[in-house]
């Protein structure tokens, strides 16, 4: 007989039940900063019937900085009880604030030649996980399959084409082409659900919360895009008053090298270049 003999909310069992943290959370701030962050989205598919190679075709963006921000906070909701003349009164956790920003976002296309995996390759990627717990290196791949036309081979990643029901050729790099595609200095997107501007009453709102300095937001104070395109355009002012000054400084120093020595064509040529 030794079970409790007294039982109610007083004499509670020896089972505990959960915690409801929940209802007592007010807001829920989300925040991620990666510098740089490449993401790719490529697709394996056959050549044709008679080839025993595989092509895998897609894109990749490298973007080097990308900052993400996002309020969540409770807020309360009216809803109707049909049937009933009746209204209930819930609450829920809501989006209220989100920013996200890109800043050079470089997109490029992919296309790659891939052999088919024989059945060396099979057994190895059964094996793969007992060679890589005795510390294994990863294949990285030969650069010089890989085609980029500004040379920036941190584009090169074999993980690119690896696929959950398939395996890569056992150390043979994919024939690879990294084509630049489209390319935006910044890209923001922001989304608020109070509408009104910053002189709404706070009554008005479903929900007091979410205003409190809770953490160190990077949300811009001006979201305004036209703000955003005037410094791009004065950035890109600065660039090209420092390529004409530049330019004239060139231009000066092959003036006095043409009258040192006139009978030269190749300064004449370097000066029509410039110019």
């Amino acid at each position: 007989m030794s079970l409790p003999i007294r039982q109610g909310p007083l004499w509670p069992g020896p089972e505990k039940t959960a915690k409801k943290f929940g209802r007592h959370l007010a807001t829920i701030k989300y925040q991620l900063l990666l510098s740089p962050l490449f993401i790719s989205h490529i697709y394996r598919h056959k050549l044709s019937d008679d080839s025993n190679k595989m092509a895998a075709t897609g894109l990749k963006v490298k973007l080097d900085s990308f900052l993400f921000d996002m309020h969540m906070r409770r807020e309360e909701t009216t809803t109707a009880i049909k049937g009933l003349n009746l209204e209930r009164k819930s609450f829920g956790m809501k989006i209220n604030q989100a920013e996200l920003d890109f800043h050079s976002a470089d997109i490029r296309a992919v296309s790659a030649t891939i052999d088919e995996p024989i059945v060396a390759d099979l057994k190895q990627a059964l094996e793969e996980p007992m060679s890589s717990a005795q510390g294994t290196i990863r294949f990285s791949g030969d650069l010089s399959q890989s085609t980029i036309p500004d040379g920036d081979y941190s584009w090169v990643d074999m993980d690119d084409f690896v696929e959950l029901d398939t395996v890569l050729p056992n150390n043979k790099t994919p024939q690879t082409v990294i084509l630049p595609l489209v390319f935006t200095p910044r890209f923001t997107y922001f989304r608020q659900t109070d509408h009104g501007g910053p002189d709404i009453d706070l009554s008005d709102l479903p929900s007091t919360f979410g205003h409190g300095p809770t953490h160190q937001c990077i949300m811009s104070q001006n979201n305004d895009p036209r703000e955003i395109q005037c410094g791009l355009v004065q950035s890109r002012l600065e660039k090209v008053h420092y390529q004409v000054n530049k330019n004239k400084q060139a231009l000066d120093d092959l003036a006095r090298e043409i009258a040192r020595r006139p009978e030269d064509e190749e300064l004449k040529a370097e000066v029509g270049r410039i110019k």
